[in-house]
């Protein structure tokens, strides 16, 4: 019993720190005013929504686990969460390092390719709780272009949302620097970079791509390749011109003639 009592003492040392830590962080939030990238105007029509109620990841999508330590993003049940603190509703994608404990994490939560030839005015909307720990861990939102190299759209690290209840945060990012691309994936990542670590979770849900134009998939090589190819239209006028103009020089010769 004398080597269980410090046991004890240490653990309820721990989780008072942790608990207290966590009351500082909602009493004193951070200033994340400048995280969002807003879109000009309000978002078009959509063309893509998921509300993982089909589970995580959904058809299509993949799940990495880059530590190696099982956590990783999955339905509430996989991730052991309570509820869904979005402003969603049922399910939702999750990932939680305090149900894990102290293991190591590095997780993905990556998007079908798409195809953005003929996209204008893109936006990316979702709904996400996610709670941090001490500013140790991170949420980042990132696209490629290859499914391989990344760049970085949305970083927290810092709360948002109520912790383990609603609300959660809209989301809205502006994304139409992709307009006009022919492969086009989105990452959901949470990660820590230190180890040992005893952090919350992160919770997304109701995952919208709206665009004034039209976003397809699969992701083609180039645009005008497989997929919906864009439409050249300055190509189309050219050669309609071409034409025309050796129509009338035709038609001019065999009248000289």
């Amino acid at each position: 019993m004398r080597k269980v009592f410090p046991v004890l003492i240490c653990i309820a040392l721990l989780a008072t720190g942790a608990y207290a830590q966590k009351m500082n962080e909602l009493n004193n939030p951070a200033d994340f005013s400048n995280d969002f990238q807003f879109p000009a105007a309000a978002p078009g029509a959509v063309q893509f929504s998921e509300d993982f109620e089909g589970g995580t990841p959904p058809a299509g999508w993949s799940v990495v686990d880059n530590e190696g330590n099982g956590v990783i993003w999955a339905n509430l049940a996989g991730c052991g969460e309570g509820g869904n603190y979005t402003n969603g509703s049922g399910d939702c994608a999750c990932a939680s390092s305090d149900v894990a404990g102290t293991a190591d994490f590095d997780t993905e939560l990556i998007t079908e390719s798409y195809n953005f030839c003929d996209a204008t005015a893109s936006v990316l909307s979702f709904t996400a709780n996610y709670q941090n720990f001490a500013n140790e861990d991170f949420f980042d939102v990132d696209y490629s272009l290859d499914g391989t190299a990344w760049t970085n759209v949305l970083s927290w690290n810092e709360d948002h949302g109520g912790f383990r209840a609603p609300p959660g945060e809209d989301v809205n990012l502006d994304v139409s620097v992709l307009d006009g691309e022919s492969m086009v994936y989105f990452r959901f990542r949470y990660w820590d970079p230190a180890a040992n670590d005893w952090e919350w979770y992160i919770q997304v849900d109701d995952y919208v791509l709206s665009s004034d134009g039209t976003i397809a998939v699969p992701g083609a090589d180039t645009c005008g390749g497989t997929g919906t190819p864009a439409t050249n239209t300055t190509g189309l006028l050219i050669l309609a011109l071409v034409l025309l103009v050796g129509g009338s020089a035709y038609v001019l010769v065999r009248r000289s003639a």
